[in-house]
Order: structure tokens, then sequence, then C-alpha cells
């Protein structure tokens, strides 16, 4: 289950591998086309992840883990390309560090905002969960006595 789970990152991966493919040497592809369809496959995936139940079967966090890979995969390599379309060769290193940087401190800010969300939210659930278990909830009572 892990790995069909995992399996749109994969493909995310097989994406980025064929950069030429997608991005150089078919100019006649807009990158900014591919960044917008990439975008239009995130948010579907994002659409299909919201209807997540606890009843569901493997298949739809598959299926939205795919389209997620091939979604984040066209957003990725072609916005790689484009950012590096009209700097000069000789500023290319530069550039390149740059990019990473800003790349890396975008994750970490992002990654810490989700953390801190997920945090708020796990407490703000443990507290409406605990205030419904009372001693003569009927649940509770169905299940002591």
């Amino acid at each position: 289950m892990a790995g069909l789970a995992r399996a749109g990152e994969a493909v995310s991966l097989r994406l980025h591998v064929h950069e030429d493919v997608l991005c150089r040497s078919h100019p006649r592809h807009d990158p900014r086309l591919l960044v917008i369809f990439g975008l239009i496959l995130s948010a579907w995936s994002q659409w299909m992840m919201a209807g997540f139940d606890i009843t569901m079967d493997r298949w739809p966090i598959v299926t939205s883990g795919v389209v997620q890979g091939l979604g984040l995969g066209f957003v990725f390599v072609p916005f790689s390309t484009i950012t590096f379309a009209t700097i000069a060769p000789h500023y290319r290193a530069d550039a390149t560090a740059m990019f990473s940087l800003v790349r890396n401190v975008g994750s970490g800010v992002g990654i810490s905002i989700v953390t801190t969300e997920l945090a708020r939210m796990l407490a703000t659930n443990h507290e409406e969960i605990a205030s419904r278990l009372t001693a003569d909830a009927p649940l509770v009572r169905g299940l002591l006595g």
C-alpha cells in the first residue's frame, strides 16, 4: 500500500529526469502553458483528496497521488526552464545558487506553516472530541454498561 500511495512522486521524479523532453527538445510547447497545465492537475488532485474518508479503499489515494505527481512534474520542470531562460550563461552558476536558496527557504517556511496549522487543528479536534466524551454520554454508557 505504501508503495502504491507514493507512486505519484515516482511519476514526478520521472518527469524531472526527462526535463529535456518536456522543455528543451520541444520548443513548440510554451513552458508557461505546461506550468498552467501542471497547476490544473495539482488542483484536480487536491479536489480529489478533499473527498477522502475513512471508509474508502486505496485507489483514490493512488489515483490522486499519480495526478499530483504529474501536476508537480509539469510545474517544476518548466518553471526551472523559465527561470533560467533569460540569464546569461556566465551568471547561471550564481543564479542556480540563488534559485536553490530561495526554493529551500520557501520550502522551510511552507513546512513550518503547515506544521503549525496541523498542531493547531490537532489541538482543536482533541478539545472537541474530549468535550463530547463525558461519563453520561449515551455512547460511553453503552460501552461501559
